[in-house]
């Protein structure tokens, strides 16, 4: 047991590291399995704690074009507000599903929590809004989050599911890795 919480411990530290590390706003190929896979690991305690289920599908091999630890932060950031809205439901699941659109991949993380009100549907990305009691959230972490994927390029909205829960979605471009890969043919 030991060893195992001591490299549990090393891997979390691994993480605060590349978490704390000053990063340029220089955007590079990301694999965004890799990224959830992180971002899901620096969350590990909690899920286990709150006994909520992450359902994930999609297509594992997109690579889009991120700044890695700002796209880890936006997602440990969604991730973390997904299991606060479940805290107070039976059923708690988080899915995360991936897909291209076109020369976009799109990422959306969906809670099983009350959703969110329409009412503040339209402020939910205003700095210093928040719904959480006080103490437990400064109303920073969802501006700065859409603030992170407009320098990359991208898109973060808000909305509720069809059948309950809120849901983000994320949308970046996609890494042009046709280019890069693409084998010569054999000439004869």
């Amino acid at each position: 047991h030991i060893s195992e919480l001591t490299e549990r411990m090393a891997r979390i530290s691994s993480q605060l590291k590349i978490f704390a590390r000053r990063t340029s706003g220089e955007t590079t190929p990301v694999p965004l399995s890799a990224a959830i896979d992180d971002s899901l690991d620096l969350l590990a305690a909690r899920l286990r704690e709150t006994g909520t289920e992450v359902r994930r599908s999609g297509d594992p091999s997109l690579v889009v074009r991120a700044n890695r630890v700002q796209l880890e932060q936006v997602l440990v950031n969604l991730i973390g507000n997904a299991l606060h809205a479940v805290e107070a439901v039976p059923e708690r699941f988080i899915e995360i599903r991936t897909r291209a659109l076109d020369s976009r991949a799109m990422l959306s993380i969906r809670d099983s929590g009350p959703g969110i009100d329409l009412e503040i549907l339209n402020r939910i990305f205003d700095p210093f809004f928040t719904t959480k009691e006080e103490g437990r959230g400064l109303g920073l972490g969802l501006s700065i989050s859409q603030r992170i994927m407009e320098v990359m390029g991208g898109t973060l909205e808000a909305g509720n599911h069809p059948e309950g829960g809120a849901v983000f979605t994320l949308i970046l471009a996609l890494e042009d890795t046709a280019a890069q890969g693409s084998p010569i043919p054999d000439t004869v």
